[in-house]
């Protein structure tokens, strides 16, 4: 194996492959350059054919990506042994790995540039994530024809200084480059959404209260409009005759936030906002009308596929209430009901 790649490294092809890595170095720094400058190209005109071929051979990208991860890690690596125990058939090992390192480098960044003109993504975004891959692609170009120089002149400790700082280059750039691939790919908060509270207050991460006043506002706003145009007409059609403020079957009361949320005598939590399996409510609408649990009870209206359906989602999204004070009769004032829209499905 030795042999081979001494054979490989004094041959024509070497010098080759060397003046292909002299030629992709400014061509990744240019690209770089005008792709920070005009964003993604204007459209040309391209049939949609070729839009559909840019689609398809874009997807690929996320495949390719993992390649020039894989060896410019891999090449940081060899070089940090090669430092403390240095070892020449390392050094013809972690060029190899280079040459690999800049092959896959360069594809990725192809079907990265047919990926990132869709317009789904941040451009922002995608252009901080292209840039810097096209410089991790760059700094390993230079670091291959540093190496090769060095190899060239031994006694030069400049040149495998300047190696070694562009491989670590190369290593560096890729972190944020991965970081902000990941942030098109599955979000900024991915990392992040389920850590623990104690670490989420250390990494600052926005919380419901930091959220924007009137966005909070529009969001209670629409739950309460749920609640009175949707929820509450259903309530008292189905649900007051036996859980209202004038009679509290089984200690139950569907017109107070606080019981209807608690639960009656069954010990169940009544309403679980967020969550159905929790919510003995849901539980006791879905039964089957002849079940000794369902509600409404045998003999009374019960609800349609269309109200169930209804209050699931209301429950899903948060379960908001709006509680109204009691009329002079002693029942809560409702006011005048809309007439139901048609559900979304």
């Amino acid at each position: 194996m030795s042999s081979r790649l001494r054979l490989f490294h004094s041959s024509g092809l070497s010098r080759i492959l060397l003046a292909l890595a002299a030629l992709a170095a400014p061509a990744a720094i240019a690209a770089m350059v005008a792709a920070a400058d005009g964003g993604a190209p204007a459209d040309t005109g391209s049939t949609e054919g070729t839009g559909q071929w840019f689609d398809f051979l874009g997807a690929f990208h996320i495949v390719a990506l993992h390649y020039p991860i894989g060896f410019v890690t891999g090449a940081f690596l060899l070089e940090a042994y090669h430092f403390f125990r240095p070892s020449p058939e390392v050094r013809r090992v972690n060029r190899m790995v280079l040459w690999l390192a800049l092959i896959s480098g360069i594809t990725a960044a192809v079907l990265g540039l047919f990926r990132g003109w869709d317009d789904e993504f941040d451009a922002e975004m995608v252009n901080m994530h292209r840039n810097l891959g096209f410089a991790v692609v760059g700094f390993t170009a230079f670091a291959i024809i540093a190496e090769y120089l060095s190899s060239r002149a031994p006694s030069n400790k400049g040149l495998l200084h300047v190696y070694r700082g562009l491989v670590a280059a190369a290593m560096i750039t890729l972190v944020p480059a991965g970081h902000y691939g990941g942030n098109l790919t599955h979000g900024s908060d991915f990392l992040t959404a389920n850590a623990p509270p104690m670490l989420a207050k250390l990494l600052k991460r926005p919380t419901k209260s930091a959220e924007s006043p009137a966005a909070t506002k529009a969001e209670a706003a629409e739950g309460d409009a749920l609640f009175t145009q949707r929820i509450l007409p259903i309530l008292e059609a189905k649900c007051y005759s036996c859980h209202g403020p004038e009679k509290h079957k089984g200690d139950y009361r569907l017109d107070q936030k606080e019981s209807a949320f608690k639960g009656g005598e069954s010990g169940s939590t009544g309403i679980t906002p967020g969550n159905l399996m929790k919510s003995e409510l849901v539980r006791r609408i879905l039964l089957p009308a002849e079940h000794d649990e369902a509600m409404p009870p045998s003999g009374k209206k019960p609800l349609t596929p269309e109200e169930i359906l209804l209050v699931a989602h209301w429950v899903e999204g948060g379960a908001p209430f709006v509680e109204r004070a009691p009329a002079s009769g002693g029942r809560a004032a409702a006011p005048p009901t809309p007439a139901p829209a048609p559900v979304s499905q």
